[in-house]
């Protein structure tokens, strides 16, 4: 299974290419951290690259090694790595999880669990690494509240969820900025921006320990059909949808939804699914080249009276889209 384009990912911001396991071992532990590197398959198939660039709140790599390769980094402690498999697979045990790392499934390497893999020969991947004190501070603005325990994510991210798949794409997309700009001046700037939507959208998709700070409104667990219509929401926001239609999907009537909503969210579903598009509008327009149209975008999301959807994407994000647009 390949997922990769050409050409190769972080070309311009390489760091090694080497037959030498040592050399290998020495410089990713110098970006990541001191970890095991064995050859388990064939040594002649041994190539290591690593591309590697920083953008300030994260940074990129890509990273091939040719053969089946064993990586024991123990606990990462001080930092998250999101790998997205770009082919091949890998088989990841974190924590007490294991699981495949392939196009369908990318892998979320938490701080505090003990980490162990072995990529097998072709797995390339890009890698996403964040410091902990950087993304726990995104998720102490996210949540509204400090971050006292260790942010922990379930380590497998399902590529089947629309939601996940469209983290991916915008990772994606970063790194086409990213090699776009380089160090152009102001480039730094940008690069921040859009890193810290990147990862307030990661703590919004993926399961993690904090996740019940934004449930309910009213007291208790989210009914099933309240979670149901959100991910019916989440999934089909780029198309014409009505409540009825979000009911019909969440399995009960029109009326039962919107008490659900009220009582457990504090708003509608109609609110839900506006504020849905205006994230994603706003993702779109922070990703563009810079020439991204305001009005194309209003309207790839479904806001067809442009005057209105200014309005709300300034009372929901304390600037106008054009700002948006224009930091691209």
């Amino acid at each position: 299974m390949d997922c990769l384009t050409k050409p190769e990912p972080l070309a311009a911001f390489n760091l090694f290419r080497t037959r030498s396991l040592d050399e290998a071992r020495e410089t990713v532990g110098r970006v990541f951290c001191p970890h095991r590197l064995a050859i388990a398959g064939e040594p002649r198939r041994f190539h290591a690259v690593q591309n590697h660039v920083d953008t300030g709140l994260l940074s990129l790599s890509y990273i091939d090694y040719g053969a089946d390769v064993e990586i024991e980094p123990g606990e990462l402690d001080t930092f998250y790595l999101i790998q997205i498999p770009l082919a091949g697979a890998a088989s990841i045990r974190s924590g007490r999880k294991a699981f495949i790392a392939d196009c369908r499934q990318a892998s979320i390497l938490n701080p505090n669990g003990y980490t162990s893999m072995r990529w097998w020969a072709g797995c390339r991947k890009l890698q996403v690494q964040v410091a902990r004190f950087v993304l726990e501070d995104v998720a102490a603005g996210y949540f509204g509240r400090d971050v006292d325990a260790t942010l922990t994510f379930d380590a497998a991210m399902d590529l089947s969820r629309p939601e996940c798949a469209a983290w991916v794409r915008h990772v994606r997309a970063f790194m086409r900025l990213v090699e776009q700009s380089g160090g152009t001046p102001g480039a730094g700037q940008r690069h921040r921006f859009y890193a810290a939507e990147l990862l307030r959208e990661l703590i919004e998709i993926q399961a993690n320990s904090h996740s019940h700070f934004v449930e309910p409104v009213g007291s208790g667990p989210l009914p099933r059909y309240v979670r149901t219509a959100l991910d019916y929401i989440r999934a089909n926001a780029d198309k014409p949808l009505t409540s009825a239609e979000v009911a019909r999907a969440a399995g009960v009537a029109g009326r039962t939804l919107q008490y659900g909503f009220r009582r457990f969210l504090g708003t509608t579903p109609v609110q839900v699914l506006r504020n849905e598009r205006l994230d994603r509008c706003r993702l779109d327009l922070a990703l563009g080249d810079g020439e991204a149209s305001v009005s194309d975008t209003a309207l790839s999301w479904g806001f067809g009276h442009l005057g209105r959807f200014a309005h709300s994407y300034r009372e929901r994000f304390g600037e106008s889209p054009r700002d948006t647009a224009r930091r691209s």
